[in-house]
């Protein structure tokens, strides 16, 4: 009989081995990321002007973006894991099992791919949900919504309900990447881009920003079992501020939001700010354009990276 050379097998069990690895999928753990905020977070740039290297799927990077709700809407059990397409910003939606995709999108596209240059050997994940013109207040105006953790109108259901709820159904999915293993999801930090309606209402909505932002943090916090999550804060623009406003669009009070962001990112060592780029551009006379939105992503995975390795 003849005999394998050693070589050859040496070669057959690499392969045996290959094989079985791929067969038998191991346990990953992922760092999530939680994003959320009012419209600008939600995003409208256009995919249709995304440069070629956002117009993939991010296969290794999972996202759960649930259908936004109103204050008052009952809560819904439609939301999943999937890999990160364009098409995640506003309009976007999702019957449970497939996803919609809009013709726009958020910071999430560059974020995450920033996050993994500055990280290789992390895996990021991310949950996010975002409602166009809401404010922190538990009395804010119109029909947009409250991200107030104690809003008490009506049935009591607002932003905040619809936020959480999701975040612990997202968190208890442990299959992240549907590879039939389950796997380990560890809270790694909060983005912020909000705080536009706030500065629009009244003064007294404005001057309560702070205390209401610190209590939203603080219970994200309580939410993710981490005291210490890093957050990081996208500073309003001051280009709606009255002296220098696009098409008439005035954040009346926009100094006082900015000022009450800025406290907070000066007082919590686990809390940085980033702010509008220079060159900032605009859809219209509220939301940023594409390029603004993929500059703010950069911005916000260099000052989450920092504030990771201050916490190391």
């Amino acid at each position: 009989m003849k005999k394998s050379s050693p070589i050859r097998v040496l070669l057959s069990l690499f392969l045996a081995f290959t094989i079985l690895s791929c067969n038998n999928p191991k346990p990953m753990t992922y760092q999530v990321y939680i994003l959320s905020g009012q419209s600008n977070m939600d995003g409208l740039g256009l995919v249709a002007e995304l440069p070629g290297e956002y117009l993939v799927t991010q296969n290794d990077v999972p996202i759960y973006n649930p259908n936004r709700k109103n204050d008052q809407e009952q809560l819904e059990d439609l939301g999943f894991w999937e890999s990160l397409n364009p098409g995640h910003g506003s309009g976007y939606s999702t019957d449970g099992t497939q996803s919609f995709f809009s013709d726009k999108f958020g910071v999430e596209l560059s974020f995450a791919k920033k996050m993994q240059e500055l990280n290789p050997n992390a895996n990021i994940a991310l949950y996010k949900y975002a409602k166009g013109g809401a404010s922190i207040h538990p009395d804010a105006a119109g029909d947009w919504g409250s991200f107030h953790p104690d809003y008490e109108v009506g049935n009591g259901l607002n932003q905040w309900d619809h936020f959480e709820y999701h975040y612990r159904r997202a968190m208890k999915i442990k299959d992240v990447n549907g590879d039939g293993v389950d796997d380990v999801l560890v809270p790694a930090g909060l983005l912020w881009l909000q705080g536009e309606s706030d500065a629009s209402y009244t003064q007294e909505i404005a001057e309560t920003y702070e205390q209401n932002l610190k209590y939203l943090i603080q219970r994200v916090r309580e939410l993710t079992g981490n005291p210490a999550l890093p957050v990081v804060i996208a500073r309003i623009s001051e280009s709606n501020l009255s002296e220098n406003s696009p098409d008439g669009v005035v954040l009346r009070y926009g100094e006082i939001v900015i000022a009450a962001q800025e406290k907070i990112a000066n007082d919590d060592p686990n809390v940085s700010i980033i702010y509008p780029p220079d060159t900032i551009g605009w859809l219209d006379p509220w939301h940023y354009d594409t390029q603004t939105y993929l500059d703010l992503g950069i911005s916000f995975a260099e000052s989450m990276t920092k504030l990771n390795q201050l916490s190391e």
